[in-house]
């Protein structure tokens, strides 16, 4: 894996997590 796809991984990630809390509250 590129450091790249990395970067979007992370970047994606920390969208998601916040995302999910929410649905799950």
């Amino acid at each position: 894996m590129s450091l790249l796809e990395k970067n979007i991984q992370a970047l994606l990630s920390g969208v998601n997590e916040p995302l999910g809390n929410k649905l799950l509250n």
